[in-house]
């Protein structure tokens, strides 16, 4: 009976310990407001409403905040690119907006202050570079 009792306190410490860790995590993160774009209030019905829909979803390559060299890196010689980046934000007023891209296996470079992961396809329209 000792043993059943030790070990039900064991896993309710290791779950308590858990828990505590991850809530530590959450209060200590950074956090950062990005401006989003409005959504539909249809969306909610039809189960789209977890869509951030950030205002940089599509940056051209006229973008003061969105450096060329980065989409040239990506990009290297087939002109376009589809897969996992590093997305990486900078302080605009109050709010952070995107300015840097970096490939998965590169350390992020730039001004990105917060650096986070998504998915991009970048393309070549009418001689700009559509991100």
């Amino acid at each position: 009976m000792r043993r059943v009792l030790a070990l039900a306190a064991f896993q309710t410490l290791v779950i308590l310990c858990w828990a505590g860790y991850h809530e530590y995590v959450w209060a200590t993160a950074p956090t950062f407001r990005i401006p989003l774009r409005p959504r539909d209030p249809f969306d909610v019905v039809r189960g789209r409403y977890f869509v951030l829909n950030p205002l940089d979803r599509t940056l051209d390559g006229r973008s003061p905040l969105f450096p060329r060299s980065d989409v040239e890196r990506l990009t290297a010689s087939s002109g376009d690119f589809s897969g996992t980046v590093r997305v990486g934000f900078c302080p605009v007023d109050d709010l952070y907006r995107v300015c840097a891209l970096a490939a998965p296996g590169e350390d992020p470079r730039g001004p990105g202050r917060y650096w986070c992961r998504g998915f991009a396809k970048i393309w070549k329209r009418d001689g700009q570079w559509t991100v």
